[in-house]
């Protein structure tokens, strides 16, 4: 294969920095857009450690009498949070529509998300006194407890913009990541002038009406989601509804120790589905007892706490139950659960004396010529769990957070009987801090039809997504510009030829250990088992995804030697889609070098079939140049400068033409159409605007 200086794939090079493309289009008020939100940003920083009771009345509309409350509930919450730590301690009970007081439909509340535990309490009806203990569960899997808690209406985020139903964003991260505008008019929220922010985003509308006066909190706002917006993850659609209205009003605020806090108000939310509007559902707010800067320590604050006697499942460990006594967890051992150990030790005493595994690292003969060697493999290899190998995963992973890949690529898409239909070979160079990203790829074939690209890129700032097409006809060269960082994931999974060495199958947008962290049932193979050469351990889980088989190879860093997936009819692919068809897909024959003290993948056969079969779609990825920790700062990895002035520009919920010009989108002006503006009573200056 012919090689390619990278200097000439990334030809102008890389980058001036992209802080602020107008969007909108309203290039006048964007400073004043951007220094609005930044003060909404601020405010609720000022809340990240907090302690808080939040009192919530939730009901809905009756639909045969309108003054009549149903599901009538009411929550009273101790909540305390510290950036990534929250605990709620408190309880639900429930009323009748006459407003009556339900018995057995009562639960107390008590849930934990801290430095290394999630633990939640099941105490439900405890008014009736049953005998029965109270349960709990806990896990180390912290992905996204924080965000669901503080997200979950009755517990009290709502108060500070944090809402479920757009993956875990909060308001102000919504604002931020659409197409931002600011009303020229104020407006008044319960006597109280505010600012209007919008923005259209993939999640929906976003309108927050933010008071200067006030601290710049948001007095109100509203999340309106169509069929197509994201919800959860999927669009909107697929929950069986046309519409979602979300608001939020204040109507209560106090000022404590220097800081405006919201401390009381009613969130609506209202939907449509295909056979009409459905009953409003309500909850109404009030915070007391803030406290901004709470001794953590002396509270006793994130820590596990639960009723004496509860039984507690830690999933870490299945298969044995706990009991909650003076403060430690207890092991609950009864007849089947010493059953269990005993099978379980009769095992790793079996592996122990299987000759086939060897201890770590003793000397043997070797070929019968005397000479020592050490010895590569595990003992007792069956000694680790599932969750120690996938933590060691991503420890791996972890250490390849930061890095510049250049690659090449061999493509080949196939049908059922073998014939090729497509074949491929790029050139690629991929920039990653664990966060922004830049991939750019150049064919090497020597004929490209007319309707593919010759290079391609795609870019995640930390603020737009930017995509360019160069094709041999300059004139058909096409960018596109977003503030969508979900696209990050998308792209990188789609486009990114190495993106199997990074933990991503086809199919999905997540990394591969986040998937089996969320599935139905998984296990450990009870012995070893060599691929490639490598003696690994084998994990099968049943997810909503597909059945997944992973190989990882503990002698190279616990990093991954081969994958095997099948995904049946109705499993989920992408975000939330269905499949259609059988779908499958393989990760072989992976090559490690060390590089830095790291153990990296650098090589591997990749395929996937679709359809049943009736597609193969098989490639080779080769890193040729791995750069680990890079200074990215230095090297401007994350600049947008490989974009020829004068390329036409789509920004996404934007109808006006624009083009790149000077390493960012300006508006398209066709001289022949200008006017010249009179100067008006209010601004003396004569400008030239095009005609609409």
């Amino acid at each position: 294969m012919n090689k390619i200086s990278f200097s000439i794939l990334l030809k102008l090079g890389f980058f001036v920095g992209l802080y602020g493309v107008p969007i909108s289009g309203q290039v006048d008020t964007l400073p004043e857009v951007k220094i609005i939100l930044d003060r909404y940003r601020n405010s609720l920083s000022k809340l990240q450690t907090i302690s808080m009771k939040v009192n919530c009345e939730s009901w809905r509309e009756d639909d045969s009498n309108p003054n009549k409350k149903a599901h009538y509930r009411k929550y009273d919450i101790l909540h305390r949070r510290d950036h990534n730590r929250i605990e709620l301690i408190g309880q639900r009970v429930t009323f009748d529509i006459e407003g009556s007081y339900v018995p057995g439909r009562s639960t107390f509340i008590r849930e934990l998300v801290n430095n290394e535990n999630h633990v939640k309490l099941y105490f439900h009806n405890p008014d009736l006194g049953t005998n029965r203990p109270p349960t709990a569960k806990m896990n180390s899997n912290l992905e996204g407890k924080f965000q669901k808690l503080l997200g979950h209406t009755p517990y009290g985020g709502l108060l500070d913009g944090y809402l479920f139903g757009s993956d875990h964003k909060s308001v102000a991260d919504l604002l931020s990541n659409g197409n931002l505008q600011l009303h020229n008019d104020r407006e008044d929220i319960n006597n109280v002038s505010c600012r209007v922010l919008e923005a259209v985003t993939e999640y929906g509308k976003i309108t927050a009406w933010i008071a200067p006066d006030y601290g710049y909190n948001a007095l109100k706002w509203t999340i309106q989601k169509t069929e197509r917006d994201l919800f959860r993850g999927k669009p909107l659609l697929a929950e069986g509804l046309k519409m979602w209205v979300a608001t939020f009003e204040a109507d209560e605020k106090q000022k404590i120790k220097d800081v405006f806090v919201i401390t009381g108000g009613l969130f609506t939310l209202s939907m449509t589905d295909q056979f009409g509007k459905k009953p409003i559902r309500y909850h109404k707010f009030k915070r007391t007892e803030v406290d901004l800067n709470p001794d953590f320590e002396a509270l006793g604050a994130f820590q596990i706490n639960l009723p004496e006697g509860t039984v507690v499942s830690n999933e870490d460990i299945p298969g044995i139950k706990f009991i909650w006594s003076n403060g430690e967890l207890v092991p609950y051992i009864n007849k089947p659960v010493m059953k269990q150990i005993d099978e379980e030790a009769g095992k790793l005493l079996k592996e122990k004396i299987n000759p086939k595994y060897k201890p770590y690292a003793i000397m043997e003969e070797s070929n019968g010529a005397g000479s020592k060697r050490e010895s590569e493999s595990l003992t007792p290899p069956m000694s680790m769990t599932v969750s120690e190998l996938l933590t060691k995963y991503q420890a791996s992973q972890n250490r390849l957070r930061s890095f510049i890949a250049g690659g090449e690529s061999t493509f080949e898409i196939a049908g059922k009987s073998g014939e090729i239909s497509r074949e491929e070979k790029t050139a690629s160079e991929f920039r990653y801090d664990g966060s922004r990203v830049n991939h750019r790829v150049c064919s090497l074939n020597d004929e490209i039809p007319p309707c593919k690209a010759c290079y391609e890129s795609f870019l995640w700032d930390g603020k737009s997504f930017i995509e360019y097409q160069e094709n041999s006809d300059s004139d058909k060269n096409r960018a596109s510009v977003s503030r969508y960082d979900s696209d990050k994931n998308k792209m990188i999974a789609k486009e990114y030829k190495g993106a199997a060495l990074m933990g991503i199958c086809g199919g999905d947008y997540e990394r591969i250990d986040l998937i089996l962290g969320k599935a139905r049932s998984i296990s450990l193979r009870d012995k070893t088992d060599t691929t490639g050469g490598l003696e690994c351990y084998v994990i099968e889980a049943n997810t909503k995804r597909g059945k997944y088989k992973v190989w990882i190879d503990p002698d190279h860093g616990y990093n991954i030697a081969r994958i095997e997936v099948q995904r049946n009819k109705r499993n989920l692919i992408h975000y939330m889609e269905s499949l259609k068809a059988k779908m499958s897909f393989s990760l072989k024959n992976v090559r490690f070098e060390k590089i830095d003290d790291v153990w990296v993948p650098m090589e591997a056969d990749i395929q996937q079939t679709e359809d049943n079969g009736n597609k193969i779609i098989r490639w080779h990825h080769k890193r040729i140049e791995f750069v680990l920790n890079p200074d990215h700062n230095t090297l401007k990895s994350f600049v947008p400068d490989d974009i020829p002035d004068g390329t036409k520009v789509e920004l996404t919920g934007d109808s006006k033409k624009y083009e790149w010009r000077k390493g960012r989108p300006v508006a398209s002006v066709e001289p022949r159409r200008l006017r010249r503006i009179l100067p008006s009573q209010k601004d003396d200056t004569c400008v030239w605007r095009a005609h609409d």
